[in-house]
């Protein structure tokens, strides 16, 4: 019999998740922030805002109400961007969900919590007050293509091997190819701060005298940055180099289907901050990263100078060539 399974969160990427899970023949319940995504994937098979090009299973279904998207759920998939995850898992009522305790929890979402600096699994932990039992999913995927069943890699960590086993065997399909690992910290942290390499990456991307030279430069310093940082969270450092750290960056920063790379990319033609969200309708995962980092930056002494110099880019207005003359100058 198919597990109980919820994905909290209707983005492009929970929503092709979703696809994944009905492609073996598991119902899903989604829970959606909006009463109109909520209704066009239950009613329509569609997901027109986040993913418009995709027909839905009608195993998948929809709801506004938490309760009822949680209720008896064996398998929480959750796919909230980090700046909402908090105040999302603080409307959570254990006297009505209280087997969200022992489900086990699937964290999609990447980034870092502005403030806390804390990773997914430990901001859902520090609301519930109690461990949770999870699998970190993470790699160089783009939702359109999961769903369009283009062949996908993807790493599985956990502490827990047994669980890494079962998830892999609720997710494997002829096109979807889970990695087993055993460092979720890491997997998380490449995750997130793969975004801050595209954000550098699209800005390089614009600018006259950056050359291809130039970016193979950016791109391997930003590789060992994110596994200095990897390392003080208390990941492992060999992480970063597999499908969680280096594949996935090789996607965010080389496709200008990234979301934070064309984020970059009108920085790099001259665009404020202010000018490129208004572009976007919404800051990428990187900015918000990037954003909770510079707490880290201020108070550690972490050699990791791209990741300042791209803060001093984003959100300072720093001219990329001033930058770039400051890394060449260490």
């Amino acid at each position: 019999m198919a597990p109980s399974v919820t994905i909290l969160g209707a983005g492009a990427w929970g929503t092709a998740v979703a696809t994944l899970l009905a492609h073996k023949g598991t119902p899903v319940k989604m829970w959606c922030y909006e009463d109109e995504v909520a209704y066009d994937i239950t009613a329509n098979h569609r997901n027109k805002k986040y993913l418009p090009d995709i027909t839905l299973s009608p195993l998948i279904t929809a709801t506004t109400n938490l309760s009822e998207a949680l209720l008896h759920a064996e398998w929480i998939f959750e796919a909230i961007p980090v700046p909402y995850l908090r105040s999302i898992i603080e409307k959570i009522d254990l006297t009505i969900s209280p087997s969200v305790l022992t489900a086990s929890w699937v964290i999609l979402s990447k980034g870092l919590e502005h403030g806390t600096l804390k990773l997914p699994a430990a901001i859902i932990e520090d609301v519930l007050r109690a461990p949770i039992h999870y699998v970190v999913v993470s790699g160089p995927n783009f939702a359109a293509e999961l769903a369009s069943q283009a062949l996908t890699a993807s790493v599985l960590a956990s502490s827990d091997p047994k669980m890494v086993a079962r998830l892999t065997d609720l997710l494997t399909t002829s096109y979807f190819k889970p990695v087993a690992s055993d460092d979720p910290v890491g997997t998380m942290a490449g995750g997130a701060l793969k975004n801050i390499m595209a954000l550098i990456l699209g800005i390089a991307h614009e600018v006259p005298f950056s050359h291809k030279n130039t970016t193979a430069y950016l791109f391997a310093q930003g590789l060992d940055e994110i596994a200095t940082i990897t390392q003080h969270y208390g990941g492992k450092r060999d992480t970063i180099y597999g499908l969680a750290g280096l594949g996935d960056m090789v996607l965010s920063c080389t496709s200008t289907m990234s979301r934070n790379m064309q984020f970059g990319i009108l920085l790099g033609r001259g665009l404020t901050l202010e000018q490129a969200t208004q572009q976007f309708h919404s800051e990428p995962e990187g900015v918000a990263t990037l954003r909770s980092l510079q707490k880290f930056i201020t108070h550690t002494d972490l050699n990791i100078p791209l990741c300042r110099s791209t803060y001093q880019c984003v959100f300072e207005g720093r001219p990329f060539a001033q930058a770039l003359t400051d890394l060449w100058s260490l």
